[in-house]
């Protein structure tokens, strides 16, 4: 999956889902099926986009509700369906498929929590149009995500830059911290408070 020219790395995940966000509004996209169960950071970065969302409900055990979704599909609400795969196990991606062949739909798959997943053999995030990775979820690292592009006729580049390496510092002592905090209960957030502290003075010493 990640041997591909066509994979674009970011800060965050978050990050990508907005890039990809603008590229599709740069289409004339202005509308999303959207999961009502999700994070919250995909709905930031889309709207940020200028995107509109249109929610479709999920089951209790995270499966999505066909049933709702092929209403908003048949209302026409919308050619873009973004679909999340909770925790890494799979959606029924035959039947995702099924709609995407039947409503001409461009597919984003979420795989965030699901790097090692599959679904028959095949890896999760390479069904659809666009496949989303968050690898500091799955992987001991501090940051980075990435946007797959399975459907070369949709490819787009990106010009992004390299985080600043204080900003990677700073995200790697504070995961060092929380995992201190989990040991040692009390102890991380006290270094927290501390590591605050010191950023509020190296911020007043930088104006």
């Amino acid at each position: 999956t990640f041997n591909q020219s066509s994979l674009l790395y970011f800060y965050f995940a978050r990050n990508g889902i907005y890039f990809l966000g603008n590229y599709l509004k740069s289409k004339g996209i202005n509308t999303i099926l959207f999961p009502a169960y999700n994070h919250g950071n995909e709905i930031r970065a889309l709207l940020g986009a200028g995107l509109k969302l249109e929610y479709y409900n999920i089951h209790s055990d995270t499966n999505i509700d066909f049933d709702d979704l092929e209403k908003k599909l048949e209302a026409g609400k919308s050619k873009v369906l973004y679909f999340i795969h909770y925790v890494g196990i799979p959606q029924d991606v035959e039947r995702i498929i099924q709609l995407q062949k039947k409503y001409e739909l461009i597919l984003i798959e979420d795989n965030a929590l699901g790097l090692f997943s599959s679904y028959k053999g095949k890896p999760l995030g390479s069904f659809g149009d666009f496949g989303i990775f968050c690898f500091y979820k799955s992987l001991p690292i501090p940051n980075g995500g990435g946007l797959i592009i399975n459907n070369q006729q949709l490819k787009f580049e990106v010009r992004t830059i390299l985080p600043q390496l204080l900003s990677t510092l700073s995200r790697t002592v504070g995961l060092f911290f929380n995992w201190v905090d989990l040991r040692f209960y009390g102890l991380g957030r006290k270094l927290q408070a501390a590591k605050s502290k010191l950023s509020t003075v190296a911020d007043r010493m930088y104006i």
